[in-house]
């Protein structure tokens, strides 16, 4: 650490943080021992034993159920090792991880889900392939689902236990008063089960002033954030966020903790250079992308089949309870700017100026403030997928009167068109329906987040909080 430190003398991080002071000569010997000490093993020990004996008795239940072969002995071992890898991957033995939000038990069934389609395909592919007696695939794929519904029961009744023995978990806010604001309010918007408190740079000279900001619990620190505004850290500042980062929480510039914990972008560090950093998974040519717009081809296709009778249903409502046509045309702004004609279920009134809407709107037919609640209104835009302007998944298209106005007002706003824009996206399942430049503002920090980490993973997560909004009602419209 030395070593690395000494040649860079000058430290700079990319949260508006620019600490001039020097760190030549510093030593790791200044981290205070006390903060060393791996918080977190014997827990995540115990509950991985707690998940190998639940996971087995599931699944040995469920073979008495299905009455299948369990011959030879590896056939439940290898579904129950998989599942449990799932889990890991998921973050479920990650210390002071917050089961009791969505964005874990959505993770959490998506990796376990995966999992036992994994484990089924190398059972009954590489292991038993050509055995007379294969053990049941209805076996194989049914008893992680149970093991979801009841691990995911034993890590909020954990996290509950621990809340009340550690305390709520806490993100302290190195900064001013409007910035702990700022960040309260962006972590209630994530329905994030927490405190949060602002801790003045100068208490964090010493381990015991950091410690006494905590109320004397720095087990519940889940993580210290370095406002915007902060401009320089002493030595002994930045000796004590160091030993406070590798042993007690994480400490985030403010950049990566709306990254790491909001899954979103900055837009304070949103420069017109962004798009050429690394970790970028954006490109014309990616295997992503093709795969993306396969699946795109055979989703929408499958989709027009299943919703058939749906749409006609709802096309009848439409043309009995309000005269004129049944769907609705709008030009909106799709990838790289292009210009192209969305189609959805009319649900307002002929004559109607369109454009954003209010509640209790008086332009919306009776029902269509139900199909609009539910997104049932969108389902003609599989036109749309299927001619290729748009895919499932992407930032929502704008109208174009809308798009220009924030593209004047809202800096590298058009960064949003770079992906082709979806019927669902990152910001509709993570953000209210808004209608002004500061709700755009905030949306476009969830697409930008999403064009940074376009991955199929990402747009798994996203199929299944979509499916969370339309039955719950919740989310954008």
């Amino acid at each position: 650490m030395r070593a690395v430190l000494e040649e860079n003398p000058s430290l700079t991080t990319p949260g508006g943080l620019h600490a001039g002071t020097s760190v030549k000569g510093f030593s790791a010997s200044e981290i205070p021992e006390g903060l060393l000490q791996h918080r977190g093993r014997s827990s995540t020990l115990w509950l991985f034993l707690l998940d190998l004996s639940l996971a087995m008795g599931i699944f040995y239940t469920f073979s008495l159920i299905w009455k299948t072969n369990l011959e030879p002995a590896f056939i439940a071992v290898v579904p129950v090792m998989i599942c449990l890898g799932a889990v890991a991957a998921s973050g479920g033995y990650r210390p002071k991880e917050d089961f009791l939000s969505l964005r874990f038990a959505v993770e959490h069934l998506m990796y376990l889900a995966g999992g036992a389609i994994a484990s089924t395909a190398i059972i009954s592919v590489a292991l038993t392939y050509g055995s007379l007696r294969p053990p049941s695939r209805g076996l194989l794929l049914s008893w992680p689902l149970v093991f979801f519904g009841l691990s995911l029961l034993l890590r909020r009744a954990i996290d509950a236990h621990l809340r009340r023995i550690k305390g709520t978990p806490t993100v302290a806010m190195v900064g001013s008063d409007p910035e702990l604001a700022r960040l309260t309010t962006e972590l209630a918007q994530q329905e994030w089960h927490g405190n949060t408190i602002r801790i003045d740079p100068a208490r964090i000279s010493t381990p015991e002033q950091l410690f006494h900001a905590f109320n004397g619990k720095p087990d519940s620190a889940l993580a210290i954030v370095l406002g915007p505004s902060l401009e320089s850290l002493s030595m002994r500042q930045f000796s004590t966020l160091i030993g406070t980062h590798l042993g007690c929480a994480p400490v985030y510039t403010w950049e990566g903790f709306h990254e790491a914990h909001l899954k979103k972008v900055s837009l304070d560090s949103v420069t017109p250079d962004w798009i050429f950093q690394s970790g970028f998974r954006l490109g014309s040519k990616s295997v992503h992308e093709a795969v993306k717009r396969g699946f795109d081809i055979i989703a929408s296709l499958t989709l027009a089949v299943i919703s058939l009778l749906p749409m006609l249903c709802i096309s009848g409502y439409i043309r009995c309870i309000s005269p004129g046509p049944v769907l609705f045309f709008q030009e909106r702004r799709g990838r790289f700017g292009k210009t192209f004609s969305l189609v959805k279920f009319r649900t307002m009134s002929v004559g109607s100026s369109g454009g954003t809407t209010t509640l209790g709107d008086k332009r919306i037919i009776p029902g269509g403030g139900f199909l609009r609640r539910y997104r049932l209104d969108e389902l003609p835009q599989i036109y749309n997928i299927l001619k290729g302007d748009m895919s499932l998944i992407g930032p929502r298209p704008e109208w174009i009167r809308c798009a220009e106005r924030y593209s004047q007002e809202i800096e590298l706003y058009d960064l949003r068109h770079l992906v082709r824009p979806g019927l669902t996206g990152w910001a509709q399942v993570n953000y209210p329906y808004g209608q002004d430049v500061n709700d755009a503002k905030a949306k476009l920090s969830y697409d930008l987040f999403y064009i940074r980490n376009f991955s199929l993973l990402l747009d798994f997560v996203i199929v299944v909080k979509t499916a969370y909004v339309m039955i719950f009602g919740r989310g954008g419209r």
